[in-house]
């Protein structure tokens, strides 16, 4: 997961920057060392997770949880997260 937070495009409108040889550069994703790096993270699965309907899937700081009531279930909703784009 610490690298899919490196990979999370900037969803805020103050993106972070830096001045570097006279020029600024601005960050176009999450860079590591950030500390509302997990924040940024966890928003970021709760939208994915609302726009795609997703049932039984938690997010927690930088974990998922997939549930179902049984064995079948949970293997459906599993499939059905990894099914995703």
């Amino acid at each position: 997961m610490k690298l899919a937070k490196c990979a999370i495009h900037m969803w805020l409108q103050m993106k972070p920057a830096f001045e570097a040889d006279g020029k600024l550069f601005q960050c176009c994703r999450l860079p590591f060392g950030v500390t509302n790096g997990v924040a940024a993270f966890k928003r970021t699965m709760d939208d994915f997770i609302k726009r795609h309907a997703l049932k039984n899937v938690y997010a927690y700081l930088d974990d998922l949880t997939v549930t179902g009531a049984s064995a079948e279930e949970h293997q459906e909703n599993l499939q059905r997260f990894l099914a995703r784009p």
